[in-house]
């Protein structure tokens, strides 16, 4: 979409695979996964990513949902290159880094705590289950979070495991919006995720 009102442009890679792609033996792996992918690359510690996104000016985020996961990337249209190589360095280099699965590891064992005590979320979280049955995808906790077993269980190799089977090209695609062209949008991703 373009809009060359603002210098501003939205990148969103979008993938089909989301928490109903969970292992069933491991609810919250993909959004683990989602959540590591900027915490870390084979160039980048979590806190250089951190300082490059400032330094660009822009905001990069990641994320997952039932039926899919997310990278999001709002940047001014003079620093696109540098922020698409970093988008694209976070997107397919990550490392998955066992402190920062240890630090998420323990935000996620308190977010289901915290979920258990407010009645509308465990109340979803029944209802789910039991609408859809425990085997079915839709019946595992409704906020992605997983569970405490399958959280305390996971392993960095689950998260590799995952973005392995699940962020791929021909399970993605790019949405882009803001001050760019098509033609220039897709020579620049082409450029950065080639």
């Amino acid at each position: 979409v373009e809009n060359h009102k603002l210098p501003l442009v939205q990148l969103n890679l979008v993938l089909k695979s989301g928490w109903s792609n969970d292992p069933s033996d491991k609810p919250g792996t993909a959004s683990l996964t989602a959540e590591l992918l900027d915490e870390g690359t084979t160039t980048r510690n979590a806190l250089q990513i951190s300082d490059a996104v400032r330094d660009l000016g822009a905001e990069l985020t990641t994320a997952s949902s039932f039926d899919g996961s997310r990278v999001n990337l709002n940047i001014l249209k003079r620093n696109l290159d540098r922020g698409l190589a970093l988008m694209s360095d976070v997107v397919l280099n990550p490392t998955f880094p066992k402190d920062e699965l240890e630090r998420q590891r323990g935000i996620y064992l308190g977010r289901i705590v915290q979920e258990a005590k407010q009645p509308s979320v465990a109340a979803l979280k029944t209802f789910m289950r039991n609408l859809y049955g425990p085997e079915h995808p839709y019946g595992q906790p409704f906020t992605g979070s997983g569970t405490e077993e399958s959280i305390k269980a996971m392993h960095r190799d689950d998260l590799l495991n995952y973005y392995r089977s699940n962020y791929f090209p021909n399970n993605s695609a790019v949405v882009i919006g803001g001050d760019l062209s098509l033609q220039d949008g897709t020579a620049k991703l082409e450029k950065s995720f080639v």
